[in-house]
C-alpha cells in the first residue's frame, strides 16, 4: 500500500500544548507487569493519564507509566514499535496511514468527543461554502481537521482548484487569520474563540457535525498482535479506564485541577475541553465513529494519501468493538 507523508497530528485535539517526553506515573514497588502508555499532551486522553496517575490500573495489576507527546499521531509509531502497549489520542489518518504502512493497529474506545470544537471560521462577507471560491484558506493539512475540510468542500460541490488551501499549523491557526494572511480557517477550539474575539464580523459558518459530516474525537489503541497475546490483560486495561472517565465525569472541578497539574496546559483549555455538558463523551465504542473512519479511509484514497485496496475491510478490522463490549458488559 502506498501512503503520502503526511504530519501526525491526527485530529490534533492532543497538539494544544508543548511535548512532555518524560515517562511518568504512579510509583511504587515493580510488583506488577509493568504497562507503558503513549498519549497526547491534551485533556482529550485524561482517562488514561488518571487510571496511572490515581492506581486505578494498579488496582488491576499493572504499574502504568505514560509518555506524552505535543502531536497526538506521535503516539502511534511508539505503539507500532511496541515502546508502549496502549497508545491515546489519534483520530482516523495517523493510524489509518499506519495501518497502510502493514501497521496492525486497532482501534478499542473513544476516549473524547465532543460538539462544536473543530469549527470553519470566515471573515465578513463570507457566509457560505459558495463565498469561498477565489478565497485563500488555511488548515492543517492532512489532519482530521482537513478531512473534515474535504468532506465540506464534496458536500458543498467546491472545487478545490478554485479555492486556494495553504497549509498552517494548528497552533497557528487563530494567528494566522488574524494577521489576514487567510480569509477563512478551518481549525479548533480554543483558536476559534481567539480568532473570533480578535476579527470583528468573523463567525462559525460551520461546525463539523453539521450535516453529519464528522465528528470531532480522539481514541485509545493497541497493537492487534498485543491484543491477541494478552486479551485478559487488555480487558483489565479497558475497565480501568472506563471507571477513570466514569470519575471524571462525576467529579469535572477535581478533574480539571488534575489535569492542569499533569498536562501544564493552559486552563483556558483545559476548562473548554473539560466541562460538564451533554455534548461531552469521555469514554465509548468505536463502533460509534465508524461512518468518520470510513469516510477517512475512502478520503485518503481518493486525495493519494494512501492506496488501500479495500477501505471497509480495513476499517472494518481496526474497530475492535468485541473488546470493547467485553470490556464494558
Amino acid at each position: 500500500m502506498r501512503l503520502f507523508g503526511f504530519s501526525a497530528a491526527g485530529v490534533t485535539f492532543g497538539s494544544l500544548a508543548a511535548a512532555c517526553n518524560v515517562f511518568s506515573g504512579a510509583s511504587g514497588p515493580a510488583t506488577n507487569t509493568p504497562l507503558q502508555l503513549a498519549i497526547a499532551n491534551s485533556p482529550t486522553t485524561l482517562a488514561l493519564l488518571l487510571g496511572a496517575e490515581q492506581g486505578r490500573y494498579k488496582q488491576v495489576g499493572f504499574d502504568a507509566t505514560y509518555k506524552t507527546f505535543a502531536q497526538a499521531g506521535d503516539a502511534v509509531p511508539a505503539v507500532v514499535a511496541g515502546d508502549a502497549q496502549f497508545g491515546a489520542g489519534a483520530s482516523e489518518f495517523p493510524t489509518i496511514g499506519a495501518v497502510a504502512k502493514g501497521a496492525d493497529i486497532q482501534i478499542l474506545a473513544v476516549t473524547f468527543a465532543q460538539k462544536h470544537v473543530v469549527g470553519l471560521v470566515a471573515r465578513s462577507g463570507i457566509s457560505s461554502g459558495a463565498d469561498l471560491v477565489g478565497k485563500t484558506i488555511g488548515v492543517p493539512l492532512a489532519s482530521g481537521t482537513d478531512l473534515w475540510r474535504g468532506l465540506y468542500f464534496q458536500k458543498n460541490g467546491l472545487d478545490q482548484t478554485k479555492v486556494k488551501v495553504v497549509n498552517v499549523p494548528t497552533a497557528d491557526t487563530a494567528t494566522t487569520f488574524i494577521r489576514g494572511d487567510v480569509q477563512a480557517i478551518f481549525t479548533f477550539q480554543p483558536f476559534i474563540d481567539t480568532a473570533l474575539a480578535a476579527v470583528s464580523g468573523s463567525k462559525v459558518i460551520a461546525w463539523a457535525e453539521d450535516d453529519n459530516l464528522w465528528k470531532g474525537h480522539t481514541t485509545m489503541f493497541a497493537s492487534k498482535k498485543w491484543l491477541d497475546a494478552h486479551r485478559s490483560d487488555a480487558v483489565k486495561v479497558l475497565r480501568a479506564t472506563r471507571d477513570s472517565a466514569n470519575w471524571i465525569n462525576a467529579n469535572y472541578d477535581e478533574a480539571i485541577q488534575l489535569a492542569l497539574k499533569y498536562l501544564k496546559q493552559d486552563e483556558k483549555t483545559v476548562r473548554y475541553f473539560l466541562q460538564p455538558s451533554k455534548d461531552v463523551t469521555i469514554f465509548q465504542s468505536p463502533d460509534t465513529v465508524r461512518s468518520e473512519w470510513l469516510a477517512a479511509g475512502k478520503f485518503m484514497n481518493e486525495n493519494n494519501l494512501a492506496t488501500i485496496s479495500d477501505v471497509n475491510g480495513v476499517v472494518n478490522s481496526m474497530l475492535n468493538v468485541d473488546l470493547f463490549n467485553e470490556a464494558t458488559k
